[in-house]
């Protein structure tokens, strides 16, 4: 027995409901590409957590920065003009990430590494991804994504202290004040989080 028609069988009639909500994409469902996205993001937050203890803030950042490649839907230039972010998890694709992991060529082999594979799970907006692309822009921003695109969606970036003035007023200069907005920037400093207390 198939196991695709199993599942596809056990949830056909919810599936049928959620299909029935929308037209089909032109180019289809690319759930590789979001699988893609997952599994190398499931690879970056092991990551992160190690980098953390390690205190490697600049890799840190470069994860943050993989991980909203996989979320964004444009990039942004110098001049603010977008061209549309297609990443692919096509056959060729994956046939080259294996080849390169396969290779002697370490390299080859860093580059193809699972954390490096932004995927695509798009589920950015344009307004995001020209916030990243400023923010990246500017000396001590280190890293920048998306968070909370369910909702709105924000973008939480990693900064130097010395950087963190000179990132609001560019910020304020090239996306808020032309678009007569104003400026949704709050510092947030990191505590070690939840923990037992005794007493």
């Amino acid at each position: 027995m198939d196991l695709r028609e199993t599942v596809f069988d056990e949830h056909h009639d919810r599936l049928e409901q959620i299909l029935a909500t929308h037209e089909e994409p032109k180019d289809g469902y690319r759930l590789r590409d979001v699988c893609l996205y997952v599994v190398g993001e499931c690879r970056r937050s092991q990551l992160c957590a190690e980098l953390l203890r390690a205190k490697n803030m600049e890799a840190v950042g470069e994860l943050l920065n993989v991980s909203h490649d996989g979320c964004r839907l444009v990039r942004f230039d110098d001049e603010g003009n977008k061209t549309l972010w297609q990443p692919s998890a096509s056959d060729a694709h994956l046939d080259t990430l294996t080849a390169d992991a396969q290779s002697l060529d370490n390299r080859r082999q860093e580059q193809a590494a699972l954390w490096r594979q932004p995927g695509a799970f798009r589920s950015s907006s344009e307004a995001l991804d020209e916030i990243v692309d400023i923010s990246l822009r500017v000396e001590g921003v280190l890293g920048a994504q998306l968070a909370g695109a369910a909702a709105g969606g924000t973008v939480m970036m990693l900064v130097r202290n010395r950087a963190l003035e000179r990132l609001r007023r560019i910020l304020v200069e090239k996306y808020y004040l032309p678009r007569d907005l104003s400026p949704q920037i709050d510092q947030c400093v990191p505590v070690e989080g939840a923990g037992v207390i005794e007493y």
